[in-house]
């Protein structure tokens, strides 16, 4: 059991990816959640060969999280730990979940920017830092022009959720040119263009909306293979139509201004896996659907899909 923890860790050390909280947080998962039991002396026996093998930073993170390696933290400490769990997916199993309940809308009559849940989503957007938003940005190829802080830091959330999803940047939605920007205007209405994804504010603030990012980056996603992904597997063999769109709002079921009968749908159902995905398990409108298009993007169209669990 010792070596397994001890193996689980260095490994962890070695992929740079990963932040240092997560070393910590994985020690004490691991001695929790462990088939066999793990008794004091054989954790502490754990800790000092993975610390021995630490930068300071992550022997610090561990220190703070274990008492110098003397305890094991408990629930309530392992919980606030993990309330950034980065790509830790049982940590991020633990992470405050958004609870799907029957208070919870199952449907939308606009498109889901207009409302606090989906605008909201799924990661506090307090909690990201203006630093993190822009590094989140910059991995994506994408910049901003004329946004306000609070603003990048919403679509720093609206990547970080992604990318949590994903397992790291998503192909598919890298910026065109690798400085592809999001343009914040004072007017109504939003859209993804050549040279951009413009953001209209309006009266309802959309700026500081993540369903709204997330849906206007969806539109880039879906020209770069997204569409195409999205109605092979909704469509089957006998080929995609209106009849297989999933009604979480009534903007869902619209055409693109090019016509695509799948565009507005795609934008929609991606806003909801990323910000409420409740919407897609417990939709009334066309719930066989809705269901489909959950497992699309769990099973399919994201590398770590799972991790939709952690927001229901």
């Amino acid at each position: 059991m010792v070596n397994k923890v001890k193996e689980l860790i260095t490994g962890w050390l070695q992929m740079k990816k990963y932040n240092f909280l997560n070393l910590a947080i994985l020690i004490s998962y691991m001695s929790l959640s462990s088939c066999e039991d793990m008794n004091q002396a054989q954790f502490q026996h754990a800790y000092t060969d993975v610390a021995n093998e630490s930068s300071p930073d992550a022997r610090q993170a561990m220190d703070e999280l274990t008492r110098g390696g003397r305890t094991l933290p408990s629930g309530r400490e392992l919980t606030e730990a993990v309330s950034n769990p980065g790509n830790c997916d049982s940590c991020n199993a633990l992470r405050n979940p958004v609870v799907a309940t029957s208070n919870q809308p199952n449907y939308y009559p606009t498109s889901l920017k207009n409302y606090p849940i989906p605008s909201a989503g799924c990661i506090p957007v307090s909690s990201v830092s203006e630093a993190e938003a822009s590094a989140l940005i910059r991995s994506q190829g994408l910049t901003t022009q004329n946004a306000t802080s609070s603003e990048r830091r919403t679509l720093g959330a609206t990547i970080k959720r992604v990318q949590e999803l994903n397992g790291g940047p998503l192909r598919m939605g890298m910026g065109p040119g690798g400085n592809y920007a999001f343009n914040f205007k004072n007017s109504n209405g939003s859209w993804q263009g050549g040279d951009a994804i413009h953001i209209g504010r309006g009266s309802h603030d959309h700026g500081n909306s993540v369903a709204q990012h997330a849906h206007e980056w969806a539109h880039l996603i879906g020209n770069q293979g997204g569409y195409a992904m999205f109605k092979r597997y909704m469509g089957g063999s006998g080929g995609y139509s209106r009849s297989d769109h999933c009604l979480v709002s009534g903007y869902a079921d619209n055409v693109t201004s090019s016509g695509r009968i799948e565009g507005e749908q795609f934008a929609e159902v991606f806003a909801a896996f990323v910000t409420q995905p409740s919407l897609l398990l417990n939709n009334t409108q066309t719930p066989g659907n809705c269901r489909k298009v959950y497992n699309f993007f769990k099973d399919h169209f994201f590398a770590r899909g799972s991790r939709v669990r952690s927001c229901q």
